[in-house]
């Protein structure tokens, strides 16, 4: 069973997106607009990981449930070509 998906996971998250590619990629994947991540990147132009935690922000909202956002989040992480951060995130996700 997979707990809510919560501002520490996005932190999480955003901490292993560490370039400009990787926000890009997980942003798009995600069904943000290519401009709404031009401006993402310029307001967070000093630091890769707030780029990465506001896009995931903007994002958020976009989904209902929590097990609908982690699969959308999950889902991204792994068509974006970062498996081994999408199972960390699914490993998260996890009830404890």
């Amino acid at each position: 069973m997979q707990r809510p998906l919560v501002t520490l996971d996005i932190i999480s998250t955003a901490r292993r997106l560490t370039n400009r590619v990787m926000v890009e990629d997980v942003g798009g994947e995600l069904g943000l607009k290519h401009y709404e991540l031009d401006f993402v990147l310029y307001d967070n132009r000093h630091s890769i990981v707030e780029a990465g935690l506001a896009m995931l922000h903007k994002w958020r909202p976009q989904v209902a449930s929590d097990a609908e956002a982690w699969r959308h989040l999950w889902g991204a992480l792994h068509r974006a070509g970062l498996e081994h951060v999408a199972r960390e995130v699914l490993e998260k996700s996890r009830d404890k």
